[in-house]
């Protein structure tokens, strides 16, 4: 038998294997405000797994992607810095 079959019967078995958060955890774990976290998420800047009234909870791995997509530190390399008045050159 097919795992992913049994995964599709049974949607209370594929929520376990998905590892949600709480806007507060995504908060910590960005190193960002709470009221960050519900900025972005309210303007659909950040993915949100699920929504119910005021409750908010994020996939983990979605987070990750999104932070790795998101990334600003490699426009901020040596290189990126030619011909923009800095010099990386001794």
């Amino acid at each position: 038998m097919d795992p992913k079959l049994d995964i599709q019967k049974c949607p209370s078995c594929a929520a376990s294997a998905v590892e949600l958060m709480t806007a507060k955890e995504v908060a910590a774990f960005l190193k960002i405000s709470i009221k960050t976290v519900y900025a972005y998420a309210e303007r659909g800047t950040m993915p949100v797994y699920w929504r119910f009234q005021r409750n908010v909870r994020f996939e983990k791995r979605q987070i990750m992607d999104w932070m790795q997509r998101h990334n600003q530190a490699s426009r901020f390399s040596t290189n990126s810095n030619r011909g923009h008045g800095v010099t990386t050159e001794r």
